[in-house]
């Protein structure tokens, strides 16, 4: 059988055509929807460069803050009591205590370390206290009690109790007071 050219023309174009719209059917779709995707890529791209850019503006900012705060940290170093643990910091929290009585000329009694309570968090510093009584006059006590909140360390004197243990004393002898007070401080708390 033999087909006429003007068939043959025909069935090509009808051809062209069904395979056109099969094209356009199923072509256009998908690359409408992956123009979508490659511009929505690009807004991401151009947002993430935006943040990036905002950032690295900010970065000599953030450093700035993070020196200035990283100075003062290092300036309060001194004022901390020392020791790697809270019961190391208590211990020497006791040899301030004893160092300051013994330079004021009074006698030192019992000192009784407290320990460090334990608030579960993780936190920074951690308050140590000891507990003491000394014996002296009041030059003396008075003088203790300053050279404990004005020394290097920041101490806290709280719960200072003075009295007088013989108030029937006769005025020729030598005045004496016994003084319980509580010391507090602050230590770097070491997390393991």
């Amino acid at each position: 059988m033999m087909i006429s050219s003007r068939d043959r023309r025909t069935l090509t174009v009808g051809g062209a055509v069904i395979a056109s719209l099969i094209v356009l059917s199923k072509g256009v779709p998908a690359w409408r929807e992956w123009v979508a995707e490659a511009r929505s890529g690009a807004a991401e791209q151009v947002r993430a460069s935006r943040e990036a850019d905002t950032l690295v503006a900010h970065a000599k900012a953030l450093r700035d803050t993070l020196a200035a705060r990283n100075a003062r940290y290092v300036a309060l170093a001194p004022a901390l009591v020392a020791g790697n643990t809270p019961a190391e910091a208590s211990a020497t929290l006791a040899s301030l205590v004893s160092g300051a009585a013994s330079a004021s000329g009074v006698k030192l009694g019992a000192v009784q370390l407290r320990p460090a309570a334990d608030t579960g968090a993780r936190r920074a510093f951690v308050r140590v206290s000891v507990h003491a009584d000394v014996v002296g006059d009041i030059r003396g006590v008075t003088t203790m009690v300053a050279s404990l909140e004005h020394g290097p360390a920041r101490l806290r004197v709280r719960d200072l109790t003075v009295t007088q243990p013989d108030p029937a004393a006769p005025a020729d002898r030598v005045e004496a007071l016994r003084a319980d007070f509580t010391v507090e401080g602050l230590a770097m708390a070491r997390h393991q």
